[in-house]
This record gives structure tokens, sequence and C-alpha cells, in this order.
């Protein structure tokens, strides 16, 4: 092929002038107009070639190309899946498909169709590198790096390969080389704002937040949790910075916040974890939820606590469920011995700063044990005489 797309399309034009309505002239006009990036028109020749002659594979896959391109996924999907049943074991459809499928989120088998286009047609850079991307979603960061390399060493300095590389360290918690590789996107691709952005998270990330993690961790007395133990359930509730999930781990249940990731809530997430495991790691007592770790992988921030099976008191103050006086004098009771804890046996003092009905839970026995402590201060002054004001009602 000489890749003379545009005389090419002059050949074709002339050719259904003499031949109107030739299924083979339309969906090769269609797979040309493809390579000149004329996807509308190459969508409406290739429908007029399937109508012509139904179920042919270069069409329907041709077609499929096109309508990933122009995020028709699930029609996609539907002609290539189609495609493939005509000519099986095809590189191209299934490299395409595997596409369509990543685009979809249908990892696993995205990642079989791109196997096999891979033993098919071996190094070949649009595979490798989504390919990578797909292991990357998988958590298969080593392979997604592997095949990533490959495809740069193919076809290099391609953003998506980049891009990909960049996103795939920093799951490694690898900060510097994941922003080496943004900067380089950031010369292809200039005005990209999402590149751009990206580039800006990483700095605060090396600058702000790592340091940050490794005083974390080297002061704090509360674990890393593996992550491999978790198995997630139903969804428990939802705050400012992340949802709450039942998980099960090691046959016991507990219950686990992920927070949120992303430009508008990085630092206000950030401060919420660290605030938690930080007053948390300092302080063990009968009133106050427990942490049993935390998890840490690049976007992935995650705090376990013990599961309290009655959830908050809020829930208990409406719909209909009704807590006897006894009942709600021991709560109270226990809430300010929680409290008392806090402020006066803690040393350095914890404030804790949000204290309603939503951030006490109830154990099984319906013990009061003060909750969600993101916007805790530990108090470093001297000055002991700190009034806090807030609502608290039983209704």
């Amino acid at each position: 092929m000489l890749n003379d797309y545009q005389g090419a399309l002059e050949d074709l034009d002339k050719a259904d002038v003499l031949e109107p309505n030739d299924a083979f002239t339309l969906r090769v006009r269609g797979h040309v107009k493809n390579m000149l990036i004329n996807d509308q028109g190459a969508l409406e020749d290739l429908d007029k070639a399937d109508v012509l002659e139904p179920n042919h594979a270069f069409t329907l896959r041709v077609r499929g190309f096109v309508k990933r391109v122009l995020k028709d996924y699930q029609r996609a999907l539907e002609d290539l899946d189609k495609a493939n049943v005509l000519e099986p074991n095809n590189a191209f459809i299934l490299r395409v498909r595997g596409d369509v499928k990543r685009m979809l989120k249908d990892y696993q088998r995205a990642l079989e169709d791109l196997d096999e286009a891979n033993v098919l047609e071996p190094n070949h850079a649009f595979t490798l590198r989504v390919h990578g991307d797909v292991k990357r979603m998988l958590k298969d960061y080593q392979g997604a790096l592997d095949n990533l390399d490959k495809a740069d060493v193919l076809e290099p300095n391609h953003a998506f390969t980049l891009i990909t590389h960049a996103y795939t360290n920093w799951s490694l918690n690898k900060y510097q080389f994941a922003l080496e590789t943004m900067e380089k996107v950031c010369v292809l691709e200039p005005n990209n704002y999402l590149v751009l952005q990206t580039q800006n998270w990483l700095k605060w990330m090396l600058t702000e937040y790592q340091p940050t993690i490794e005083s974390l961790q080297c002061n704090s007395s509360i674990p890393l949790f593996p992550y491999d133990e978790l198995n997630f359930g139903k969804l428990l509730g939802k705050g400012s910075f992340g949802k709450v999930y039942e998980c099960h781990s090691e046959g016991r249940k507990i219950a686990v916040k992920v927070l949120k990731w992303n430009g508008s809530h990085n630092e206000g997430a950030k401060k919420s974890f660290i605030s938690e495991v930080h007053t948390l790691g300092l302080t063990q007592y009968k009133n106050l939820v427990q942490l049993l770790g935390y998890y840490i992988q690049g976007f992935s921030h995650m705090l376990v606590y013990e599961y309290m099976s009655n959830k908050s008191l809020d829930q208990w103050l409406s719909h209909d469920k009704h807590l006897n006086w006894n009942k709600r004098t021991s709560i109270i009771i226990e809430v300010a011995q929680g409290l008392t804890y806090l402020h006066h046996k803690c040393n350095p003092a914890i404030i804790h700063l949000d204290i309603k009905p939503g951030n006490i839970l109830l154990d099984e026995d319906y013990t009061p044990k003060l909750a969600d402590f993101g916007l805790a201060k530990i108090l470093k002054c001297t000055n002991k005489n700190v009034v806090c004001a807030f609502p608290f009602f039983f209704d």
C-alpha cells in the first residue's frame, strides 16, 4: 500500500459516479475516509455497503473501528463480534475489540482479546499500549509497565503510552518517575488540561503529600493493612471525602472508608486521611472507634475500622426507630466520657470538632463510639481554655 489516501479517494469518488451503489467501492472508500479522519463520511459509506452486501467481515471490522473512534462503543462491539464470527483469529479485530471492551470497563474480557491479538501479531504498538492500560486497571502494574515499555520502543513519544506509564508509576507510588514521564507529555500536548492538571498533582504529591505520608508511616502506631485481605461488600454510608463499605477479612466483619481522590478533593481528602491516622494512632478507649489499619497505593487511600453493627446514632433518632430514655441517657454519658478522654486524658489533647449523631457509632450492645476524626485537631499549645460549640439534639 502506497498510503496515498487522497488519491485513492479521488479514484473511488469517480468509480462511485460510474457505478453507484457498488458494495466494494463503498466499503473501500469508507476505509479510506477513515484513514483521512473523515469518520462520519466513512460511517455513511460503510452503512450503505452493509445494506448492499450484509455480513461482510471487512465492512464490519472497519465500521466497528469507526464507531469506536466516534465513541459509540456498544454498537462498535456488536460489529466487531459479528466480524470475529465471520473471520476468527484476526489480530485487527481482536485488538480493536479489546480496546472497545476496555472503554466499556470489561477489563477481563478485554485482556483475553488483547492476549490473543498479541500472539497472532506480536510487537504491535497499539496492542501493547492498550494491553498495558488494561493490566493497569486490573492492578497488574509490573505487567502494565512491561507492555508500555515495549510500546514506547516500537512507537516512541506516543502520548497515550506515556500517560498510561505515568499513571502506572503513580499507582506504584513512584511519583518522581510519573512526573518525569508526564513532563514529556506536556511537550507533546501543551494544551491538554488533564495532562497539565495531572502534572500539578504529581508536583504536589512530591513536595507536600509524600513527605507527610513518610512521616506518618514512621510516627503512627496504626499498621498498614494488606489490600488483598479485603473482600468488599455492601455500601454502609458516604460523606464529604469518601464512602464506607462493609468488608470481610479473615472471617470477621470490618468497615472500610475509601477516600475520594480527584482534583477538587485532594487537599480535603489528604487532611482527613492524615488526621484520622494521627489522632486514632494516639488513642485507645472504649468510646472511640478503633482504627485497625490503613492502605495507601497511588490513588487508593483506605481506612480500616472495627465494624459497628448498629451503625450511627442518627439512624436511631429518625425513621421510627426509638431508643428508650435509659439507653439515651447511657449514650449521652458515654459520649461525654469519650470527649473527656480526648480533652483531658490524651497527651497531647485532641479536639474532635465534628460531634454529631452521624459520627457516633453503636456496637451490638449499643455502646457509643466517637468516629470520623477527619476534622480533629491535636492541641499543641499550653492554653487549655478551648471552647467549641456545636448542635447536638435528641429527638
